[in-house]
């Protein structure tokens, strides 16, 4: 089955997202939200933060068909402001955060 984002079109368009921009995506999931923003910015660098390492895995082959410009952070989001200071990060132009339910961790139950 294959993992829908809900309201990715307005999610993305409310970023306003800037090709050379900095951004994070708090909820990296399936990488939905993230393989929109990194299509959108191509110049800049995308942060994508999940405690799921399956979600990671998955994740990680879709987003490098669009680039190499994102690191994925196997952390929780509290530990972001830690996390960017590590990179060297003092601002970024937008953070996201899909605080749903994530479907695939339902469907299975390991």
């Amino acid at each position: 089955m294959e993992h829908v984002s809900v309201l990715l079109n307005e999610a993305i368009e409310m970023l306003d997202v800037k090709k050379n921009g900095i951004y994070v995506d708090c909820t990296l999931g399936r990488g939905g939200h993230s393989s929109e923003i990194l299509k959108r910015c191509p110049e800049g660098h995308l942060y994508c933060f999940d405690m799921d390492r399956q979600a990671i895995e998955e994740s990680r082959p879709r987003l490098e068909k669009i680039g190499t410009n994102f690191t994925c952070v196997h952390a929780p989001f509290e530990k972001l402001g830690s996390v960017l200071d590590a990179y060297h990060v003092k601002q970024v132009d937008g953070i996201l955060m899909d605080l749903g339910v994530s479907s695939p961790q339902f469907d299975d139950g390991k």
